[in-house]
């Protein structure tokens, strides 16, 4: 049998004494033990009053190790007394959500949001949460139209090539900006220059020169309008491409737009929004979706909007590949992380 820590602390006392007292000493001694029953008694004094509570303030000082009552101070120090958790939860489930509170400082990664909302959801493996987010490239594409040429696409100094879109989005434009993507042939870039006119009549201008010097065939090139500020993108946006002088000439032989409406009926939106999916397979059946609400709203610093979400079932009308708020997240109809 193990000795017992009193045993062990005995025995250390023991040893302070000269060789052999241990043997006068002994619980059977002629004077009934009384000697060894104090020693005994002054073991548990120490073991009581002293190891026992370093051993406690050791443990208390990790939320990993605490004991209830310094749980219940974590829970007050990081105003978790009022969850579902803390009220009703399991030590271990408190002690999760303790954990998950400190995890949140720091820049909301995937791996952030996991270990941070895996524990609340009662994820015995936070990686396996899934977070949805937009896919940036997707969004881009869908945002980029090809529009039409007015005319022959020739430009002198005079006349310019104009290339017009239809833009069906809404809100400010947003704030990467307006950029055209235009496939340009003259002999000298250097002679060219570019303007924007916006639905609402707001100009942006790329003057000439900054295009690059040297002559172009068919060559790509991307032109940033910074300048636009308008607050519908909605409606009819056009590229004019021309020279700044005589005798120079160019043709804008294909030409593509990229423009986003930036807002909360803004079609770039989505961008800023990111969800993540409970699976009920995934988790050991007590999810607190109350702290596990708050933690999203933390998480997303005021920069971008979080969700909680089931996956698709029929029985709720869904189709499969769709995900479904759950109510009470800062739900709104049609305004969820596209699945």
């Amino acid at each position: 049998m193990s000795p017992t820590p009193l045993d062990e602390i005995n025995s250390v006392t023991v040893l302070g004494f000269p060789p052999g007292a241990s043997e006068v000493w002994a619980e059977d001694d002629g004077d009934g033990g009384r000697i060894f029953r104090h020693l005994k008694a002054a073991a548990n004094t120490v073991l009581e009053k002293a190891v026992r509570p370093i051993e406690e303030l050791d443990a208390d000082i990790s939320p990993l190790s605490c004991g209830a009552y310094r749980l219940r101070k974590w829970e007050e120090t990081l105003d978790l007394v009022r969850t579902r958790t803390a009220l009703w939860g399991t030590t271990e489930a408190r002690r999760r959500a303790v954990i998950a509170r400190l995890r949140e400082y720091g820049a909301p990664t995937r791996a952030q949001i996991q270990a941070v909302l895996g524990p609340l959801l009662d994820y015995p493996d936070p990686s396996l949460l899934v977070v949805l987010e937009c896919d940036r490239a997707g969004l881009r594409l869908a945002h980029t139209y090809s529009g039409a040429r007015r005319g022959a696409g020739g430009w002198t100094h005079i006349s310019p090539a104009v290339w017009d879109f239809w833009v069906n989005d809404a809100d400010r434009v947003a704030p990467g900006c307006v950029q055209a993507d235009c496939t340009l042939t003259t002999a000298d870039l250097s002679t060219v220059g570019a303007t924007l006119v916006a639905p609402d009549g707001s100009v942006g201008q790329i003057p000439v020169g900054a295009l690059g010097r040297g002559g172009a065939a068919a060559r790509p090139t991307r032109l940033f309008f910074h300048g636009i500020t308008t607050q519908n993108v909605l409606g009819l946006w056009s590229v004019l491409v021309f020279a700044g002088s005589a005798p120079h000439t160019g043709t804008l032989d294909a030409a593509t737009l990229f423009c986003e409406g930036f807002g909360r009926r803004g079609l770039a939106s989505p961008q800023f929004e990111w969800a993540v999916v409970y699976e009920p397979s995934k988790s050991s059946g007590s999810p607190d979706f109350d702290a596990t609400r708050e933690a999203i709203l933390r998480l997303g610093f005021a920069t971008r909007t979080g969700g909680l979400v089931f996956p698709a079932s029929p029985a709720a009308g869904l189709p499969p590949g769709d995900w479904g708020m759950i109510p009470n997240d800062n739900a709104l109809p049609d305004g969820c992380v596209p699945g």
